[in-house]
C-alpha cells in the first residue's frame, strides 16, 4: 500500500467576477492514499468537514491526476456525507504515481467549493523480516527491512498461534524508520516462535501477511551411559531459497570460551515438523554443565539466528575412576571382614563380593545394592559363611556403574595360620598378607590367654615359620592358641593416602596330650609326704589307683589334687613296693594311661 503526503497547496479556486463576494463552502482533508501493495488499488480516506448553513450536502468530488499539477479527472462522486473513503480501483499504483484532491458541493447558490490540497500516494510495503533469534537473556530480537519510503506510521508484531494458525498481535512499534523489536513475552526454551511483522498507517490499513520466521528451538537428551547429549533443532525458515548457509553449535563448560563446531547445511529439506539432530560426544570432558545452542547463518552472511540456550549437567554419569580393597582380616568371631575404597562421585548401582582359594576363579558369593549419590567413601562387607581354618581366601570386589560397566580391584589375600606340635615344640607357618597396595613392614605372634593377645615375637615379613617350645610349659587346659599380625602401609601415591594399617590370621589352636610324671619312690615321714602323679596339663577325666602286691586295693581317687600318704584305712603300711596305675583324657579325647610300682620308704 502507499500512503498520503501533502506535496502543496492549491490555491482557491476563483468563481467569476463575484469571488470576493461568494460564500466559500470548506473542503475536507485527505487522510491518506494508500496503494494496496498486491492489486495496485488505492484506498483515499479524508474527513467530514463542517456543513454550512446555506443549504444541504450534495456530494463529494474526488479528483485524480498522474501529475501534482493536474489535469485534473472525476475519480468518484460519494453522494453521502458520513461516507468519507473511496477504493480507487483499476489505479495501477504500484506502476503509475497518483495524486488526489477532494471538494465538497453544498445546495448554496453562489457558494464556493475549497478545493483540498494535493496529496500523492505512496506503496506500504509488506516488512521483510531479516531474522529473529534468540538472545542469551531469553528475549527474542525481531528484526525486520527498513521501509523504503515515509508510508507507514508504524509496525504490529504478532506471533502465530500453532493451534489455530492465527497470528496473536504481541506489541506494535511507531515510526517509518523502525527496525526491531524485542519480544519478552514468548518464552523461546518451550517451542519453536513463529513470528510475522506488518506495517500499518494512519488509515488504519496493514500489509498482508508476510513470510514467517521461525525461532530455532533446541532440546538436549542426555545419554550418561553412552556419554553423548543428542541435540534436535528444527530448521530456520524464509530466508531466501528457504536456505541455511551453516549450521553451528556453539559449546560453553561452565561459563568458559565457546567451542564451535560447524555442522555446514546438509540436511534434509526443511518443512514446517521436520527436526535436525546432532549427537555431541562429552566423554572424558571435565566440568559441572555444558551449555549448547545452535546458530544458523544467513546465505548471504548478514544475518545470523540463535536458538535458545540450553543447559545440562556435564556429570550426569560419572565412571568409576578407582576401586580397591582397604583390607581383609579374620575376626576373632571366625569371619572374615573385607574393606575397600571406591569412587564416591561415580554413580554405582552395585558391588559384587568374590571369593576362592586361587585368584583366577573366583565366584561371587553376595551382591550389595547401593542408593546412586550416597555411597559411602569406606565400605566393609563380613564374610560369616567362610572356613578360616581350611585355608588363606582371595577376594576381590568388583563395582558397577547404572551403565553396566565394572571395574574389578586387584585381588587380596588373607593370612592363614597352621600350628602342630612338633618334638615338644609348637610349630607355626603362614602366608604373606597379599595385597596390592600394601607394603608389609612387620609380622607380630600372639598366644591367646584368657581372652588377651600377648605378644612373643615379632618378625620381618621375610619369616613365615616359629616354634613355640611348650612342652614345659603349663596352661590350665593344655590348648595353645595363636593368631598372627601383619601390619602394612597402605599407599595410593596418585590420591594421596598412606595408612598404617593391620590384618590378622585366623586364631589357631594346638591341644597338648596330658603328661603324667610319676616319682619311684616316695616317704610319708619326709619330704614328699604324699604320692600322687604329676599332670603337666590336667585332663577332663582322671582316675588313680593303689594296690599292694596281692592285688587289694588301697586308693582310689578322681580327684587330680589328691594323693595317697601310704597308709590304708588309718594304718601305715610298711616299707615295700606297691602297684599303680593312672588313667587320664585330655580336653581332646585322647586317653593317656600309665601304671608302675611304686617304693615306700619309712
Amino acid at each position: 500500500m502507499k500512503s498520503i503526503r501533502t506535496i502543496l497547496t492549491i490555491a482557491l479556486a476563483i468563481w467569476g467576477s463575484q469571488t470576493l463576494l461568494a460564500q466559500a463552502i470548506p473542503a475536507p482533508v485527505i487522510l491518506c492514499a494508500a496503494t494496496n501493495e498486491q492489486t495496485g488499488n488505492v484506498d483515499v480516506t479524508w474527513t467530514t468537514p463542517t456543513l454550512d448553513p446555506c443549504g444541504p450536502f450534495t456530494q463529494y468530488v474526488l479528483q485524480g491526476s498522474t501529475s501534482p499539477t493536474g489535469p485534473w479527472n472525476q475519480v468518484a462522486l460519494v453522494n453521502s456525507y458520513t461516507n468519507t473513503s473511496f477504493n480507487h480501483s483499476g489505479a495501477n499504483a504500484t506502476v503509475v504515481n497518483w495524486y488526489y484532491r477532494i471538494f465538497m458541493v453544498q445546495n448554496c447558490p453562489g457558494a464556493v467549493s475549497d478545493t483540498s490540497a494535493v496529496f500523492s500516494e505512496e506503496v506500504l510495503y509488506t516488512p521483510t523480516i531479516n531474522y529473529v533469534t534468540v538472545l542469551p537473556n531469553g528475549d527474542v530480537d525481531v528484526n525486520w527491512q527498513q521501509s523504503p519510503n515515509t508510508a507507514p506510521d508504524g509496525f504490529v508484531i504478532l506471533y502465530i498461534d500453532q493451534a489455530t494458525g492465527l497470528g496473536i498481535r504481541i506489541d506494535s512499534v511507531l515510526g517509518s524508520t523502525s527496525t526491531q523489536f524485542l519480544d519478552q513475552t514468548q518464552n523461546p526454551s518451550a517451542a519453536p516462535i513463529v513470528y510475522e511483522v506488518k506495517a500499518f498507517n494512519s488509515c488504519g490499513n496493514e500489509t498482508a501477511q508476510n513470510p514467517t520466521h521461525t525461532t530455532i528451538f533446541v532440546d538436549a537428551v542426555v545419554d550418561p551411559c553412552a556419554q553423548e547429549v543428542t541435540l534436535g533443532f528444527n530448521p530456520y525458515r524464509n530466508w531466501p531459497g528457504d536456505t541455511v548457509a551453516n549450521y553451528r553449535v556453539e559449546v560453553v563448560i561452565d561459563g568458559g570460551a565457546p567451542t564451535i563446531v560447524n555442522l555446514g547445511n546438509n540436511f534434509p529439506p526443511s518443512s514446517a515438523n521436520v527436526r535436525y539432530s546432532y549427537v555431541y560426544d562429552i566423554a572424558g570432558l571435565a566440568g559441572d554443565s555444558i551449555q549448547f545452542h545452535i546458530v544458523a547463518e544467513h546465505p548471504n552472511g548478514t544475518f545470523e539466528s540463535s536458538s535458545n540456550y540450553i543447559t545440562a549437567p556435564l556429570n550426569a554419569l560419572q565412571s568409576i575412576s578407582f576401586n580397591m580393597i582397604w583390607n581383609a582380616t579374620v575376626n576373632p568371631d571366625s569371619t572374615i571382614s573385607v574393606t575397600w575404597i571406591s569412587d564416591t562421585t561415580a554413580d554405582i548401582a552395585s558391588f559384587v563380593v568374590l571369593r576362592g582359594t586361587d585368584p583366577a576363579a573366583m565366584v561371587a558369593i553376595d551382591t550389595i545394592l547401593t542408593t546412586i549419590g550416597s555411597t559411602p567413601w569406606l565400605q566393609t562387607y563380613i564374610d560369616s559363611n567362610v572356613d578360616v581354618h581350611a585355608n588363606s581366601w582371595y577376594y576381590q570386589i568388583v563395582a558397577n556403574d547404572t551403565c553396566g560397566f565394572s571395574l574389578a580391584s586387584d585381588p587380596v589375600r588373607t593370612i592363614f595360620l597352621s600350628a602342630e606340635l612338633i618334638g615338644g615344640n609348637n610349630t607355626l607357618n603362614w602366608n604373606n598378607y597379599e595385597q596390592t597396595n600394601g607394603l608389609l613392614l612387620n609380622t607380630s605372634i600372639f598366644r591367646i590367654l584368657n581372652g588377651t593377645l600377648v605378644p612373643i615375637e615379632t618378625l620381618l615379613p621375610s619369616v613365615n615359620d616359629y616354634e613355640d617350645p611348650v612342652e614345659s610349659a603349663i596352661t590350665t587346659d593344655g590348648t595353645f592358641c595363636y593368631v598372627i599380625q601383619t601390619e602394612y602401609q597402605f599407599v595410593v601415591p596418585g590420591m594421596g593416602i598412606s595408612r598404617s594399617l593391620s590384618t590378622f590370621s585366623q586364631q589357631e589352636c594346638v591341644d597338648l596330650p596330658p603328661k603324667i610324671f610319676i616319682p619311684n619312690a616316695f616317704v610319708p615321714d619326709g619330704l614328699n609326704k604324699t604320692f600322687k602323679p604329676v599332670l603337666l596339663f590336667p585332663a577332663k577325666e582322671y582316675e588313680f589307683r593303689i594296690w599292694d602286691r596281692w592285688g587289694k586295693e588301697l586308693f582310689y581317687t578322681e580327684n587330680i589334687i589328691a594323693g595317697w600318704t601310704g597308709a590304708y584305712d588309718g594304718e601305715r603300711l610298711p616299707f615295700g613296693g606297691y602297684i599303680y596305675y593312672v588313667r587320664a583324657v585330655s580336653q581332646a579325647g585322647e586317653v593317656v594311661e600309665k601304671k608302675g610300682v611304686v617304693v615306700l620308704v619309712r
